[in-house]
């Protein structure tokens, strides 16, 4: 019927047992319940951590609102960089934020390593058709829609500013 079990006998069988319980020994300091409660202490880190995620997650939404909200307006594209660590789904909130506030595309750049993440955003124009274009430009490659592409770039942030500095899309 499908059914495998090991059988485990004599030293090993000793040895695998002494094993699980310092293992059991360590995630109960870790968790700081008793050694019984390990699956409770574990659920309920799971559940904090979901709830931070919550957490951050309205955080960076709000974020997303104010920073649109003082983004001056601009005829041509909105070019912004983050000093420190964004989600992609923020990345992506705000891009789109911007773009209503642009009559070009809005970009947006994130630290990673020694280049960024980027997440761009246009109402009017085809990113996906000028994706290669970008990518040549910023030694970057990423893909997307024609709303809005995604990637990584390795150019500098004077680099990058010069390409959007007068680029029409």
């Amino acid at each position: 019927g499908g059914v495998r079990f090991t059988l485990t006998a004599g030293r090993a069988a000793y040895d695998q047992i002494v094993s699980v319980g310092a293992q059991a020994e360590a995630v109960s300091r870790l968790f700081s319940v008793p050694k019984d409660a390990i699956a409770a202490g574990a659920e309920r880190l799971l559940s904090d951590q979901e709830a931070r995620k919550q957490e951050t997650a309205a955080l960076e939404r709000r974020y997303v609102e104010l920073l649109s909200a003082q983004t001056a307006r601009s005829d041509g594209n909105i070019v912004h960089f983050e000093t420190g660590p964004l989600s992609a789904a923020a990345m992506r909130a705000l891009a789109k934020a911007l773009s209503g506030r642009c009559g070009g595309a809005a970009a947006v750049f994130v630290p990673e390593g020694a280049g960024w993440r980027f997440v761009m955003a246009a109402r009017r124009a085809d990113l996906r058709a000028a994706a290669g274009e970008i990518n040549t430009a910023l030694r970057g490659r990423g893909g997307g829609s024609p709303a809005m592409i995604q990637g990584s770039a390795g150019a500098s942030r004077a680099e990058i500013e010069e390409y959007f500095h007068g680029k029409e899309f």
